[in-house]
C-alpha cells in the first residue's frame, strides 16, 4: 500500500495522473491525495479505471443547500484563494458579532499626561 500526497496546481493534475500511469505508479495499491482546494473541477477520466484511489478537496459542495450569490460563486470557481479570504472575513465578522453580544467592553479614560498610570488592557 502506497500513499502519495501531491501538491500541484489543479491544471497540472490531469498531466500528473497521465505521467504517473505511464511510469507505473498508478495501481490498485496506490492512493493519491491532492492538496488542491478546487479539486471538483478536475477531469479524472485518465485515472477512473486505474484501480487507484484518488482523493481531493473542494471548497464548493455540489450537494449543499447553501446558496451563495453569483459573485461569490464566480470568485470561488475562479480561485480558491478568494474563497479562503471570503471565509476568513466571514469568520472574523461572526467572531466580532459574538464578542459584541456577549461582552460590553469598559475602556477607562487614559491620559498621555499621566505617565505613571498604566492602562490595564496593555
Amino acid at each position: 500500500f502506497y500513499a502519495c500526497i501531491v501538491d500541484i496546481s489543479p491544471n497540472l493534475i490531469k498531466t500528473f495522473i497521465g505521467q504517473a500511469m505511464q511510469s507505473g505508479l498508478v495501481s490498485s495499491e496506490t492512493t493519491f491525495i491532492f492538496t488542491s482546494l478546487d479539486f471538483s473541477g478536475v477531469s479524472l477520466e485518465l485515472g477512473r479505471y486505474s484501480g487507484s484511489t484518488i482523493l481531493g478537496l473542494s471548497l464548493l459542495d455540489s450537494k449543499s443547500n447553501l446558496q451563495l450569490n453569483e459573485t461569490v460563486t464566480a470568485l470561488v470557481e475562479t480561485s480558491y484563494r478568494s474563497a479562503v479570504l471570503f471565509d476568513s472575513v466571514l469568520l472574523l465578522s461572526h467572531g466580532l458579532q459574538h464578542l459584541s453580544e456577549s461582552t460590553d467592553p469598559q475602556i477607562p479614560r487614559v491620559s498621555c499626561e499621566n505617565r505613571t498610570g498604566m492602562y490595564e488592557g496593555g
